[in-house]
């Protein structure tokens, strides 16, 4: 038989040379591989043969390139301009940022991946087109051909084997301990022998993560919504049971708490809700501290809910959520911060905002009510109150590094306002020394200041072309109302506050000054301050608009 193709591919191969690919070649059976190893090394045909890494290879296959007739060349994944390239070649027209990293993500280097996942899109009508550009719905999960091709591979493993697998799916990466808590050590062996789960080690930890995006995407939509909240509950059990010191411990116990329904440290779920802040992942944010609160109501649990709600723009809800009154003891700090910036954020009500501060004068936390006290004096128009604060909380001993990293990039701004540039300086690396020494607890800090200054320096720079006096009693923060000459095309902060300019405020929670959209801005004082502010963050921690 052999001999026969052999003498068959000689023929054709008379006029030109013959070349033979051979997809998938570890699934050849034995007379086949054997054919193809035949006929490579008669120098009969080229053969080409990709195999998938990790799987079994025929024998003959394997001789080819141990006898050095064939070389044997890794293939990794496509770059992502590689997959890119691809994406407009299928589509014929343009995809959204967002579709093309979640396409790229899923897709994660492979070809057929990308295919399979561009087809069924489609025939979904997950993918769109709309006015030209292409955007992938967010709840689309994949199904057909994808879903088919995880189903044969997972139909030669054991009966424990697919549990790893799904826990997996709802929190990888796993570390290996955790993991092997959880499940049969040897189903975890057999998930990697068959290409399913990779091991890599991560600082001092193994994890385990599964071998493709798509694998997760494929069980987490097969999984019915008991059997996702058995697993999640599972892992948050196990998790709890250890110290939580990685860093992203706590933001993944407090997440699996309350998918898996139960949420039985509400603490744990308190602190990830910050650790969401931290990410300005505020949607996570809210569930998290929503959920903290209903296992645990207390009023720092109302605090903490009143607070993501207003970097959300939602002020009502959060000022709803506070208590009327102050409480006693260790609950009025959250509250009084709380309660604070819905005063002035919400309603622009800078009296109330800081009679409300006042009341953790002479008390434990007194140095965070005055770092939010520099924000309002820069958002009121009252830049010399800033400096004024800042410099009190710089000779503080007992001053926090939240506290200050707000008052030194508040008065980073206030001094450029001013036409301060070496003040501005001075505030902003006292600042960047505290920020960058505290940067994994405080990770806004650094962003903060750096906006901070580069609106100062600007500022700054416009002001010396200007011949308006800057000193407090005779220059534009004396006569506010009066002033109204501009910087470059940004307003001066004043503290004439509208209805319409705080609702304008509001509305415009989370701008991002450019050249673009700065220039020319119209309005009072109080809006235009808004505009240059608002690229900042006011509130703990947190960049999150």
């Amino acid at each position: 038989m052999l001999a026969a193709a052999a003498a068959r591919i000689r023929e054709y191969g008379r006029d030109q040379r013959v070349v033979i690919g051979v997809d998938d070649a570890h699934l050849l059976d034995t007379g086949s591989a054997a054919l193809i190893g035949h006929l490579a090394a008669q120098h009969l045909a080229f053969v080409v043969a990709t195999c998938r890494a990790g799987a079994p290879v025929p024998d003959t296959i394997t001789t080819l390139w141990k006898d050095g007739q064939a070389p044997w060349l890794d293939l990794g994944s496509l770059p992502a301009a590689a997959v890119d390239r691809l994406l407009d070649h299928t589509l014929m027209g343009d995809a959204d940022g967002v579709t093309r990293r979640r396409l790229g993500g899923l897709a994660a280097g492979n070809p057929l991946a990308l295919r399979e996942l561009l087809s069924t899109a489609i025939t979904d009508r997950a993918l769109r087109q709309t006015h030209g550009v292409w955007h992938l719905a967010g709840d689309y999960r994949p199904r057909g051909a994808i879903q088919q091709l995880l189903a044969d591979r997972l139909r030669p493993l054991g009966s424990r084997t697919p549990v790893v697998l799904e826990l997996l799916a709802c929190g990888e990466p796993l570390a290996l301990a955790l993991l092997a808590q959880l499940v049969d050590p040897a189903s975890i062996d057999e998930a990697e022998a068959h290409g399913l789960a990779v091991s890599e080690r991560a600082g001092n930890r193994v994890q385990v993560r599964l071998a493709h995006p798509l694998y997760g995407e494929v069980l987490r939509a097969r999984l019915s919504a008991g059997r996702a909240r058995q697993l999640w509950w599972r892992l948050a059990g196990a998790l709890l049971e250890t110290p939580l010191r990685r860093r992203d411990d706590l933001l993944r116990a407090a997440l699996w708490q309350v998918e898996g329904g139960a949420v039985v440290r509400a603490d744990i779920v308190r602190a990830g809700a910050r650790q969401a802040i931290n990410r300005a992942d505020l949607a996570l944010a809210e569930r998290l501290a929503r959920a903290a609160r209903n296992a645990e109501p207390s009023v720092d649990a109302d605090a903490l809910l009143a607070e993501v709600l207003e970097y959300r723009g939602r002020s009502a809800e959060a000022a709803a959520v506070l208590p009327e009154q102050p409480p006693l003891g260790d609950e009025l700090l959250p509250w009084a911060l709380a309660r604070a910036e819905t005063r002035y954020w919400g309603n622009g009500d800078a009296v109330a905002a800081e009679r409300t501060l006042d009341l953790l004068r002479g008390r434990p936390g007194e140095d965070l009510a005055e770092g939010i006290r520099t924000w309002i004096s820069l958002f009121d128009g009252r830049c010399v109150a800033v400096l004024e604060v800042a410099d009190r909380l710089l000779a503080s001993d007992s001053a926090s590094a939240q506290a200050v990293i707000w008052a030194m990039a508040a008065a980073t701004a206030a001094a450029g306002f001013l036409g301060r540039a070496m003040d501005a300086t001075g505030y902003h690396e006292r600042g960047l020394a505290v920020a960058e020494a505290r940067q994994a607890e405080l990770p806004w800090g650094v962003v903060e200041l750096g906006v901070a200054r580069s609106l100062a320096s600007r500022l700054a720079r416009r002001t010396r072309h200007t011949h308006e006096p800057r000193t407090r009693e005779s220059g534009p923060w004396a006569q506010p109302r009066r002033w109204r000459g501009t910087l470059g095309g940004h307003r001066c902060p004043g503290p004439a506050r509208s209805p319409p300019a705080r609702r304008r405020d509001r509305d415009m929670r989370g701008f991002r000054l450019s050249p673009r959209r700065s220039g020319g801005q119209g309005g009072d004082g109080a809006r235009t301050c808004g505009l240059i502010t608002h690229t900042m963050p006011r509130r703990r921690n947190s960049l999150a608009q």
